[in-house]
């Protein structure tokens, strides 16, 4: 490969459009960024947009250090990015080199990340692929991209139709990767989408789910980049199933063996164009998040009739289904910590509880309780929680605790409600409306028109707007806004968490937030900031939980208890 001269600096830290990559060799890979496709030995496979943009920056430099503020500036816009994010792209850039080969990543402690080739296209050959086999369960989205005309593809200019493909499956991937989704290629026109394996998913269900309307959603914006006859006549059919596969898998790919993957290529193929349809064993598991109505006549299965669902949308501010509640045992003294430090915010001077634990330990249970022993105590309580879905959307959970504010208004619609809580805090509504209303899905009124500025300047008076509102609130009555899985909170709730954290010392304000371990705060420690590490149940405290648990349920001899 021959040397090309340095780049200019003002070259090397701006944003990568992958839109606007040229394809290159890496080693024995071929990446191709428009596509996000990377091919070794002639198989494809699809990387995560961001994966290729780490990739694409660390590829133009090859042989050179990049630091990690030049990672951020290329592919995060600048923004502010945590140590995971930055390392979840070098490791999977790492497995590519140890699975293909040809390249390697150097961590240089406190410097940066260099990429090195370390044998061309033409290195040593691969050794043979190993196949394993397992049984998983997995929830299997089938998708093909068809006519709503009912005319055949083939009928199309076949450039025209490849050019169409190759952008729709663009949107598949697009879906897809951040879901955790992994994209089987069939024909050009369908695709099979699996979701929990290799990395098991409790919630894969739902990722199917909100994977088939972002793929609908995304195929409604694609639409307006074609002539406009043939791109309303563009539709997406979708149909989903769960059940148990056998996986045969080896380095290079996938092959799932079981009912669900045919009988979701099933669904889809009854499915009515630009719908997604899912099966009992899905609409079971989503129920709780998503509104279902019938999705056509049932299908004829093995053992019997398999009903359809048609998923509507996802249901506002609904929250994964909760167990009832455990005995509280042993957490006591924790729970005293935090009411004392929700008297001190009660008299003015803010504090924040940061809840630290292995998942499963009772973090959930301890806020639950100190909630229910601030019963008759006037104050305002708002909630929300991180989740790996919506990790990159912008404010979700803000969005989660204003629709809390807006719904105990029941005054009017919730336009109406928005504007008056602005008011009742001593904000412009003309100032702030415009910016929060698209948080909630509200079209701001013509009285409200959106404000001239740049994104960034957009995005900066949007957090200092509902900072004010939090402080302002706290004034009326005293605040606590809880939120949980702090390792799962979209960038820009966790930005807004860190400027009241620093900002709420003087205000009646409890910020209480709860995550696993591995969550580093990117907020400096203060006077008012308090740390609480759960630790696992002594064995007393143990055998009161197991034992209250059994209580209802015939109870447990004193041997079964100990054995738990």
């Amino acid at each position: 490969m021959t040397d090309a001269p340095p780049r200019p600096v003002s070259d090397r830290l701006a944003a990568i459009d992958l839109a606007y990559q040229p394809d290159f060799t890496l080693g024995r890979l071929r990446a191709s960024p428009p596509t996000r496709e990377i091919v070794a030995d002639g198989v494809p496979a699809t990387i995560e947009p961001r994966v290729m943009q780490v990739l694409v920056a660390l590829a133009r430099r090859r042989g050179e250090v990049v630091s990690r503020n030049d990672l951020i500036a290329t592919c995060w816009g600048g923004r502010t990015v945590s140590d995971d994010a930055i390392n979840r792209c070098i490791q999977a850039i790492r497995r590519l080199a140890e699975a293909d080969g040809g390249f390697a990543v150097t961590t240089l402690t406190r410097i940066g990340y260099r990429l090195d080739e370390t044998a061309g296209p033409t290195g040593p050959p691969v050794p043979a692929p190993q196949t394993h086999s397992e049984r998983r369960r997995l929830t299997v989205l089938s998708c093909a991209l068809v006519r709503a005309s009912g005319m055949a593809a083939a009928s199309l200019d076949p450039e025209d139709w490849q050019a169409v493909a190759t952008a729709w499956r663009r949107v598949v991937g697009e879906a897809a990767d951040p879901l955790g989704g992994h994209v089987i290629r069939g024909l050009a026109d369908e695709v099979l989408i699996y979701f929990g394996y290799p990395q098991a998913q409790e919630d894969a269900a739902e990722r199917a789910v909100r994977c088939g309307l972002a793929i609908v959603e995304g195929l409604g914006s694609l639409k307006s980049g074609f002539a406009p006859a043939l791109g309303a006549d563009l539709a997406v059919r979708i149909g989903i199933d769960a059940g148990p596969v056998v996986i045969a898998a080896d380095d290079r790919s996938v092959e799932l063996f079981g009912a669900a993957p045919d009988l979701a290529t099933r669904v889809q193929l009854a499915a009515t164009p630009d719908a997604v349809i899912v099966t009992a064993a899905v609409g079971d598991r989503v129920r709780s998040r998503f509104t279902l109505k019938d999705g056509g006549p049932p299908l004829a299965g093995a053992a019997g009739e398999i009903a359809l669902y048609r998923v509507v949308a996802a249901r506002r501010g609904a929250r994964r289904d909760r167990r009832g509640p455990t005995p509280f045992v042993g957490r006591e003294a924790d729970v005293e910590t935090l009411l004392t430090l929700w008297r001190k915010a009660r008299d003015g001077k803010g504090q924040l509880a940061l809840l630290t634990g292995e998942p499963g330990l009772g973090k959930s249970r301890q806020i639950a309780e100190f909630r229910a022993r601030l019963a008759g105590e006037p104050h305002l309580w708002l909630e929300a929680a991180g989740s790996p879905l919506a990790a990159n959307t912008p404010f979700h959970a803000v969005a989660r605790m204003l629709d809390q504010v807006l719904a105990s208004d029941a005054r009017s619609g919730r336009l109406q409600a928005l504007e008056r809580m602005l008011t009742t805090a001593g904000l412009d509504p003309a100032a702030t409306l415009p910016l929060i209303a698209p948080l909630l899905n509200l079209d701001p009124p013509a009285a409200y028109p959106a404000p001239d500025l740049t994104p960034e300047e957009a995005r900066r008076r949007l957090l200092a707007s509902l900072a004010d509102w939090a402080l302002a609130a706290a004034g009326a009555r005293p605040l606590v806004i809880v939120v949980e899985d702090l390792q799962w909170i979209d960038p820009s709730t966790l930005e807004l968490f860190q400027a009241l954290a620093e900002r709420g010392a003087g205000a009646a304000l409890l910020l209480l937030g709860a995550a696993r371990p591995e969550f580093r705060p990117p907020w400096p420690p203060r006077a008012h900031h308090t740390a609480i590490a759960l630790e696992r149940l002594d064995r007393e405290a143990t055998h009161a939980l197991v034992s209250g648990l059994a209580v209802g349920r015939g109870g447990l001899d004193a041997a079964v208890i100990d054995a738990v």
